[in-house]
């Protein structure tokens, strides 16, 4: 063999050496995962669950919306950087014991903590969401490699590629545009009613909805329908930005895959869907290009059926960088299939 060959052989197995694995390759690391340290990971979630229920040990509280989450510092603070901070250095949550998040809806942090007892939070969708979900017992790195990638995404560019998906960061040939941001609501029920309020944003939609469809049973059918949707749409969401917040990345992941996977079957349809575009782009940062990306591609895929335009043009000018990222994805669509 001469000295051509070998360099190239070397080269060759370097490259082998330093690609990342491809997806058949990490489904087969994954099926070589140890079932034992999956049964004790289990065995371990069970217990802390139970320990949940009970305020028996507790040793810090959360209070959230009027409601007070006994929780304990050893499982709370050894998966939260945020709470791990608070408690353990010079505040004086660390005194108390007490933490207080104002900003926050009491149901998302019951959600939030279940994940941290049992490794999977019930959204009343999800099978065996009883047991630890697979994001729980992945190991961190692996994680933070899931989260660059948008999810359902398998083939085409990588997203380092395409830094203007979701960017404010223009690509050529786009300027800027000079947009007032509209003052009203998308829906009347995302303006953090009390009690009483969202009763009655309840009983006007149905109202609404019999005169529309002139059947009572129909509009109650029809709003219950949109409660599971917004339910479906928002808590993964909402579970997500919180999970950002307070730095717990395996619930980051497991809600942002949900939150994929509910929008991909319902966005064409959802009434809440701009709502929910709305608080995505509010809550979550430019950089989070996989989080945004998953709204940007399924609008992309449908913008040109003027009903999506017009139902989604209110949130395209509020947010011009989603509106870039959907005519980002059509053209890249249409480039396909040239």
């Amino acid at each position: 063999m001469d000295d051509a060959d070998s360099d190239d052989e070397e080269d060759s197995t370097a490259e082998l050496r330093d690609a990342e694995p491809c997806a058949t390759c990490e489904k087969a690391q994954n099926a070589d995962r140890n079932p034992i340290d999956d049964l004790r990971t289990t065995s371990i979630f069970a217990s802390l669950s139970a320990l949940r229920l009970s305020e028996k040990f507790s040793d810090m509280t959360i209070r959230c919306g009027g409601r007070d989450f006994k929780a304990h510092r050893a499982i709370v603070c050894s998966q939260s950087s945020f709470f791990d901070g608070a408690l353990s250095g010079g505040f004086s949550e660390a005194a108390t014991g007490v933490v207080n998040l104002p900003e926050d809806r009491p149901e998302v942090v019951d959600k939030f903590l279940q994940f941290l007892y049992t490794g999977n939070y019930d959204d009343g969708n999800t099978p065996q969401a009883t047991k630890p979900a697979d994001a729980s017992m992945m190991p961190a790195d692996e994680i933070t490699l899931e989260l660059r990638l948008a999810p359902g995404v398998t083939v085409g560019e990588a997203i380092e590629e395409r830094p203007w998906v979701g960017n404010s960061d223009y690509p050529p040939g786009f300027t800027e545009p000079n947009i007032d941001e509209p003052e009203e609501e998308y829906n009347p029920f995302d303006k953090g009613l009390s009690g009483e309020e969202w009763d009655a944003a309840l009983h006007q939609r149905h109202d609404e909805l019999a005169e529309q469809l002139g059947s009572l049973d129909a509009a109650l059918k029809q709003v219950m329908r949109e409660l599971r949707e917004r339910e479906n749409l928002f808590l993964p969401l909402r579970l997500y930005v919180m999970a950002d917040k307070f730095d717990v990345p395996a619930l980051k992941l497991l809600a942002r895959d949900r939150f994929y996977r509910a929008a991909e079957l319902v966005w064409r349809d959802a009434p809440c869907f701009p709502a929910v575009v709305d608080e995505l782009y509010s809550n979550t940062a430019p950089t989070d290009v996989a989080m945004r990306e998953i709204v940007c591609r399924l609008v992309g895929s449908g913008i040109r059926d003027p009903e999506q335009r017009e139902r989604m043009g209110d949130v395209m000018m509020k947010h011009g960088d989603f509106a870039v990222g959907v005519m980002n994805y059509m053209l890249e669509m249409e480039k396909d299939n040239w």
